[in-house]
């Protein structure tokens, strides 16, 4: 997915803390990360959205895209021991809401325990079903840890 001029507007506009619009998606991505720790695939399953996609952009890796189905086999590989959500900002534009934050995790991916700890930028788009917020897409990246 290409993200428009509209949309990179769009995500760099800051929402007032406070704001109306933040507090069910604190409440959402606190969730998420929770189910992501306990490993807890039913509760993943409830909150994401059928044709969800996972967007993942890392130093020194080439970028992966991943359907559903495929994130939620690789999240049973990711162990997340520990994570804090130090910025969150949420727009809603009807059935759709654009999330923004930068959790720090204490993470290890994979068989070997590749370390995958640190502060990460996310973008979080949720759609609306019925009642229920599910999460559409997820871009995730680590920003350039050299030294400048």
């Amino acid at each position: 997915m290409v993200l428009s001029a509209a949309l990179v507007a769009i995500l760099l506009l800051e929402t007032p803390a406070g704001e109306p619009e933040k507090e069910p998606f604190q409440s959402l991505e606190t969730r998420l990360s929770g189910a992501i720790q306990m490993k807890n695939i039913p509760a993943l399953d409830e909150l994401l959205a059928k044709d969800f996609a996972f967007n993942l952009f890392l130093v020194g890796r080439a970028s992966e895209v991943l359907n559903r189905s495929e994130w939620l086999k690789t999240s049973e590989l990711y162990t997340l021991t520990g994570f804090e959500i130090r910025f969150l900002a949420a727009r809603v534009f009807g059935n759709v809401a654009v999330v923004r934050l930068q959790p720090n995790r204490t993470a290890s991916a994979g068989t070997g325990g590749i370390d995958r700890s640190g502060e990460f930028a996310v973008v979080d788009i949720w759609t609306k079903d019925g009642d229920a917020w599910k999460l559409s897409v997820r871009h995730l990246s680590r920003p350039d840890t050299l030294k400048r």
